[in-house]
C-alpha cells in the first residue's frame, strides 16, 4: 500500500474565486494578443523600470525609518531576485 502525503483539503471555489479566474484568463489572452501583434517591452526596459521601482521604494523606506539612506541601501542592493534565488531548494 502506497503512503499519501498529506494534501491540504482545497476550499469550494467561491464567486471570488471565480472572478479572479476570470480576469486571470482576460489578462493573460490580453498578453498573448499584445506579443502576437509585437506589443513588447524588451528585457532592457523592463529592467529599468524595476530599478526605477526600486529606488523609489528605496526612498520612500528611508524617509519612514531611522536608519540612514545608506545603510537601506546596502541592505536592499544586496537582495537580486533572479535566478540565482533557490525557491526551496537546498543549496
Amino acid at each position: 500500500m502506497e503512503a499519501k502525503l498529506n494534501e491540504p483539503k482545497l476550499e469550494e471555489p467561491t464567486a471570488e474565486h471565480a472572478e479572479y479566474e476570470a480576469w486571470f484568463k482576460r489578462k493573460v489572452q490580453e498578453g498573448l494578443e499584445a506579443a502576437r501583434a509585437g506589443r513588447l517591452i524588451a528585457a532592457s526596459e523592463v529592467e529599468a523600470r524595476a530599478a526605477a521601482w526600486r529606488a523609489q521604494t528605496l526612498h520612500k523606506l528611508a524617509a519612514q525609518n531611522a536608519l540612514p539612506h545608506e545603510e537601506k541601501n546596502a541592505t536592499f542592493a544586496s537582495f537580486s531576485p533572479g535566478p540565482a534565488l533557490s525557491y526551496g531548494k537546498k543549496t
